[in-house]
């Protein structure tokens, strides 16, 4: 585990997160690329496999099954890292979407701070 599996950008964002072996979404923060996430719970997950829900704006809702890649202890909490399986051709373009907005947004405030 640990490899490095992303192919896009890391975007930080507000996540709820659902283990399977829970009934209610847990809000954490986090972050996004295409293919997955990074997110920090209360307590490790009591399965392999989570249901994340992604809240994009007025992009609106993507609602994603992941896979668990690592399970990260930390002082408060784990940090988990997960994949995104499963994702349908709209969802994927939806989360495109929003990381190349994102991603333009900073570009132009880079280029805005270097002016």
């Amino acid at each position: 585990m640990g490899a490095e599996l992303r192919e896009s950008v890391r975007i930080a964002v507000g996540l709820w997160c659902r283990p399977y072996d829970c009934v209610d979404f847990v809000p954490t923060r986090g972050n996004i690329s295409l293919g997955g996430a990074r997110a920090t719970l209360p307590l490790p997950p009591g399965d392999e496999q989570m249901e994340v829900l992604l809240d994009l704006g007025h992009l609106g809702e993507v609602r994603v099954q992941a896979r668990l890649l690592e399970v990260i202890p930390r002082a408060v909490g784990v940090d988990v890292r997960m994949q995104f399986v499963d994702v349908t051709l709209e969802d994927e373009l939806v989360l495109a979407r929003f990381i190349d907005a994102v991603t333009q947004e900073a570009r132009l405030w880079d280029a805005l701070a270097a002016a």
